[in-house]
């Protein structure tokens, strides 16, 4: 029986670690995301800027102003779901097109297998270049490596320029994915469904809070993701779970350490009656030496258990009600973040729902290995008290 329940305990720590390394992939970062404006058709006759090159320029005059010492980098990226691509051989596929602008490494890393990345001239002059996941390359040209080959996209033709390993992950939608410069869509008022503004903070720098204000200034009535908090979210059951096997291992370390004491007084309670004081004491400062090494453990070791707690408190200090023991202030709290999560439309990333999925299993396996180590802990305690007895 024990070694079942010892298979059992590792298959789930094994799953739970999976999740953990899982959500740790997601890189740190902020995403704003709204939705992409209505483009019209170019008039030769009466050409003018579309509503996308007027909010790129917006963006960038908010990146000179505010943005310099907060933001490591920052990248706007434009998407639309399920783009037929078609390649010269008459082969097509339906894709994730995404149009990038801006620095790269804001963005998910982009890892090419064959050919290059994007290059700056290629996104500030929106060259007509495009990044093919390697399942999509096979899918349109039966090749992993077609660099140099043409593909069209909404009546536009593309050279591809470089292949990236496939990562689709849980988070996406679409089997493929496809990269090419955001200005290069806008050339063609290529209708785009989402836009979303990556950005790296500074560590220290308070960026939060600014790009939040500038976001709603530069587009409003979009959604904001904080992803360092957001995987924070998603670890929340395995923070619970590790607090909770703390406070068992506490309480089975406090009923230890009260019986070595009670031992320590009835072993120096003894040999009083035969020696004197004197002669006890280098035992004696032993034995009290090490039951205040052994204390000062335990308080340390329910300090840390103290801080899971605080530290999640600091993270979501939205969830603090002004009067913590009043409870209208308790449920305004819970109303109005709960409010906050549940608006008809909702925009979000591959990289969001990747950490929501992780969330939604760790809560599902922590919760299993929590009430299996709880069954062990009743039994290990009724074997303990009967001990006793």
């Amino acid at each position: 029986m024990w070694i079942k329940r010892g298979v059992i305990l590792l298959v789930l720590l094994a799953l739970t670690g999976a999740c953990v390394y899982t959500a740790y992939q997601v890189d740190d970062g902020m995403q704003y995301i709204v939705l992409a404006p209505q483009e019209r058709a170019p008039d030769p006759e009466n050409p003018a800027p579309s509503a996308l090159s007027g909010l790129i320029k917006k963006l960038e005059d908010n990146g000179e102003e505010d943005w310099q010492g907060i933001l490591s980098c920052w990248a706007l990226t434009g998407s639309r779901e399920e783009v037929s691509l078609a390649g010269r051989s008459a082969q097509t596929a339906a894709a994730r097109l995404v149009g990038v602008y801006g620095n790269p490494n804001a963005l998910p890393a982009m890892i090419a297998r064959f050919g290059r990345g994007f290059y700056e001239e290629d996104l500030k002059n929106g060259e007509n270049v495009i990044l093919l996941t390697e399942q999509l390359a096979i899918a349109l040209f039966r090749t992993g490596d077609p660099i140099d080959r043409i593909v069209e996209v909404g009546g536009t033709e593309y050279r591809v320029a470089g292949i990236l390993r496939q990562q689709r992950t849980l988070g996406d939608h679409d089997e493929y994915t496809a990269y090419v410069p955001l200005l290069s869509l806008d050339k063609t008022r290529f209708q785009l469904e989402t836009l979303t503004v990556s950005a790296r903070p500074v560590p220290g720098s308070g960026a939060a809070s600014q790009f939040k204000s500038d976001m709603a200034a530069w587009n409003s009535g979009g959604d904001l993701h904080l992803l360092s908090k957001e995987r924070y979210r998603a670890l929340l059951p395995v923070r619970a779970l590790v607090f909770l096997a703390g406070c068992w291992l506490a309480a089975f370390a406090w009923r230890r350490y009260k019986g070595l004491a009670v031992r320590f007084y009835r072993d120096i309670r003894a040999r009083l009656e035969h020696r004197f004081a004197v002669q006890l004491f280098p035992r004696m400062a032993g034995y009290a030496a090490l039951l205040l090494m052994l204390g000062a453990l335990w308080l340390l070791g329910l300090y840390a258990l103290v801080q899971l707690v605080l530290d999640a408190v600091y993270t979501f200090p939205e969830w603090v009600p002004t009067i913590p023991v009043e409870v209208p202030d308790i449920l305004e709290t819970v109303w109005q973040n709960q409010t906050a999560i549940t608006r008809a439309v909702s925009l979000r990333s591959p990289e969001l729902m990747l950490l929501r999925f992780c969330h939604g299993a760790l809560c599902g396996l922590c919760a299993v290995t929590g009430l299996l180590l709880s069954k062990w802990y009743g039994e290990l305690r009724g074997a303990a008290k009967q001990k006793d007895a």
